[in-house]
Order: C-alpha cells, then structure tokens, then sequence
C-alpha cells in the first residue's frame, strides 16, 4: 500500500490520460503539474504497470471496488503538486476499530458520569449544610421571648419588603427565614425544605445534627417531606397512614367481600393463566347489561396497581361502613351488659 501511494503522490498527470485535471484541481483544491517528457512518461507507465500487479496481489481477499479505484488513479497517474493522503482521494476515511472508538466514548461518558455524582453529592451536602444553619437560626429565634420574637418578625419583614420578596401575614417565621435565604426558590422547594426541618425537630434532631441527618434518612429531604405530610395526617384523622403494602392488603380483603357476576367460558379458559391468584379483566359494556371481556392481564403489577385504584376509590366508603359497623357492635355489646345487670338484679 506504501508504494502504490508513494506512486499516486508522486507522479506527474499526462493530459492525454483518462484523468479530468480541472476536475481533480476543483475537488483536491491542490496545484496540479502537466509532464510533456515522452521518456520521462513511459517510464512512469511502467513504473505504474508494476504497481498495479503490486496491487492485484494485495487486492486479494477484497472487493472488486476496493482494486478498481485504486487501479484507477494509477493508471490516470493522478498526483497532486503537494501530497494528498490516497485515502482522501478515494473516498472517505477508514472507520477503524469501531469496537475500541465506542469504548473510549463509553469511557469518557461514564467519567463524565462519576463527575456529576460527585458534584451532586457535594451540592446536596451543601444544602444540607445550609439547611442545618437556617434551622439553627430558627431554634435560637423560638428560645427567645415572645416581645423580642415580634420584634424579630416586624425586623425580618422590613427586610423581604427591600429585597422584594413577597411575604404575608399568614407566612411562618421558618419560611421567611428560607425564603430569605433560597432567594428565588419556588414555594414547592421553601415547603420542602420547611417540611424537612419541622420533620427533624419532631424526631427530635438538632441543628447541629441536622446535615447528617439527612444524609442518613432513605431518600432525604423528599422523604422526609412525604413523612411530615403524614404525621400531619395522622394527627388530624387519629389514623396511621398506611404502607402500600398494607393499602393492598386492605384492598384485596374489600375486593373479597364482594362477587359482582359470576361466569364461564370457554374462549376464556383457553386463554388465561388457570394458575393465576388473580387477574385484571379488560371489558367494553354491550347493550343489554352485556360485557366483552377484551384481555385477562395477570402481571402482578398490573394487579397491585389495579387494587390501589380500587383502594382509593373505595377507602372513604369502606371507612364508613367500618365505624357503622363497629357502632352496632358497641351496640349490641351495651344491650348485652344491660341484659345481664337486669338478671343479676332480679
């Protein structure tokens, strides 16, 4: 391959040869010199005649275009005045190994990967850093007297009017403290954050603690959010928020007690899974009070998804027939005990 390039790139172009000069000039964009030697030009054909048998030996194996175009600009004895890489020439530049170039792209991403989590968790221990400050300021504000906190407020809300900050009356003092500090942070992040602090000094976490805190809590500041939310819930409803797992549970007991139809078919029983617990009929309402059941899915997350739509819809309701139930057993039981006080007594 070095000679048949060494020839391409060396070898002066005869005009009475097949080569178009002015169209190689416009496309090369190179200097193009014209040999009128007779002698000089025989013996670069025979030089070009021995690389061309060259050639064939080394087109063995290949396709019949890569000897072809190659032969071609040996014959044209096409040559640029300044020399030209022969694969320029000819087309476009061999891909190589494509196996190692992804590699080596894969490799630099998943530096570029490491980077950002590394960055990500120095800026989430930022925050949290940060946050653990503004609860500390908070915690000193509530130690002090109720006159000294007014003054405090009225102080801290002059402060929100000059940096035009909205503020109300009905706003927290630990939210204006954040809303003074995450300047522009949208009212979804001030909760959150708010959320996160309130949550800590419930369990008992103090400032000081707080960073870490955070790090330690499954799913940090956004699970705590979501664990303050159903504190809250529980306090004002007197239940305990239920797990998903137990929202299933409860779903699948409701589902139990009720038998909406009852039916066979045999279409049906050819195509389902016989040996499934349970499964998710998909069915269009015909006239008559009819139904096609179109597809019997028994994947168990379209299962579990299905009882917690179920949960939803129906909690309120059950919850309801729950306490009246409960309610007439409190009944019964308080005819009981007045039955039996009115036996003792006779």
């Amino acid at each position: 391959m070095e000679n048949i390039q060494t020839v391409v790139n060396a070898n002066p172009i005869n005009q009475n040869f097949a080569i178009d000069v002015e169209e190689l000039v416009k496309i090369t964009g190179v200097e193009v010199t014209v040999s009128n030697t007779s002698a000089e030009q025989i013996d670069k054909v025979a030089e070009a005649q021995q690389v061309l048998r060259d050639l064939e030996k080394a087109s063995v194996g290949q396709k019949k275009e890569w000897y072809d175009v190659r032969a071609q600009f040996i014959i044209d004895g096409g040559i640029a005045a300044e020399p030209v890489a022969f694969e320029a020439l000819i087309g476009a530049q061999s891909m190589g190994d494509i196996a190692a170039q992804l590699d080596e792209l894969a490799a630099e991403y998943g530096s570029h990967v490491a980077e950002l989590k590394v960055a990500e968790a120095r800026s989430n221990q930022f925050l949290n850093n940060i946050l653990a400050k503004c609860y500390g300021k908070y915690a000193l504000f509530l130690k002090q007297s109720e006159k000294e906190q007014k003054r405090i407020v009225n102080r801290i809300d002059a402060y929100m009017l000059d940096k035009n900050i909205s503020v109300t009356g009905k706003t927290y003092a630990l939210s204006k403290f954040l809303m003074c500090v995450f300047v522009g942070a949208d009212a979804g992040k001030i909760n959150s954050y708010y959320s996160a602090i309130t949550y800590a000094q419930k369990q008992g976490c103090e400032p000081d603690d707080f960073a870490q805190y955070v790090q330690n809590f499954e799913g940090g500041l956004t699970a705590m959010r979501l664990a303050n939310a159903a504190s809250k819930k529980e306090k004002s409803t007197g239940q305990t928020a239920l797990t998903r797992g137990e929202k299933l549970v409860q779903a699948q007991q409701w589902a139990n007690v009720r038998e909406l139809a009852v039916f066979d078919s045999e279409e049906l029983a050819q195509n389902v899974d016989a040996t499934a617990g349970q499964l998710v009929f998909i069915a269009t309402p015909l006239s008559g009070g009819k139904y096609a059941v179109r597809a019997a899915l028994s994947d168990q997350a379209v299962i579990d998804a299905a009882l917690l739509a179920f949960y939803k819809l129906n909690k309120e309701a059950m919850s309801n027939d729950q306490q009246e139930q409960v309610q007439v057993q409190e009944a019964d039981e308080t005819d009981q005990l007045a039955a039996q006080a009115a036996a003792m007594a006779s």
